[in-house]
């Protein structure tokens, strides 16, 4: 995974839109918002204010669905952060996923937590998600465990979602 990244990092290819979300990938296929897979999107880690560690679901205002990766985009996302245990906030994610006409999808994500071009706290994944052509699929994992002393020193934590997109 790390050989992916460091690839497309070193490829340079970036789309900013309202200057918080980028989204990756070399090179794309047609303009800066259709990626073959994997497809990499960074948005802002919004519940890293502890006012947030309720576990209460907090909806990422980011636009997402403009990018999409083979026929799939992800056009809502969410986070809940539970209150701080044993020094450590965990945090789920969730994510509608939908799919283009004709394509019918399976669909791999990966989810990183970055302070800078450091990795802290666990990754999270969800694996073999079935999104059928013109419909939703819904996935919810638990993303990551970080310590909660790095999200208060480091509060512009940014998550990073790996898409992988196969034929079904």
């Amino acid at each position: 995974m790390k050989t992916i990244a460091a690839l497309v990092l070193s490829a340079g290819l970036t789309c900013n839109v309202l200057g918080e979300v980028v989204a990756k990938q070399g090179p794309p296929d047609d303009d800066s918002v259709r990626f073959r897979s994997p497809m990499i999107l960074e948005v802002p880690l919004p519940v890293s204010d502890p006012a947030t560690w309720t576990g209460s679901r907090i909806r990422s205002m980011e636009v997402l669905s403009r990018y999409k990766c083979d026929g799939v985009s992800l056009s809502l996302l969410g986070f809940t952060a539970d209150s701080p245990s044993h020094g450590n906030i965990r945090i789920t994610l969730d994510a509608k996923v939908d799919a283009e006409l004709g394509h019918d999808k399976i669909v791999s994500m990966t989810a990183q937590a970055f302070d800078g071009d450091e990795e802290i706290g666990s990754r999270g994944a969800v694996n073999g998600l079935k999104v059928e052509e013109g419909a939703n699929s819904f996935a919810r994992w638990s993303l990551l465990v970080i310590p909660e002393s790095t999200l208060r020193e480091h509060p512009k934590t940014r998550v990073r979602i790996i898409v992988h997109v196969k034929a079904n």
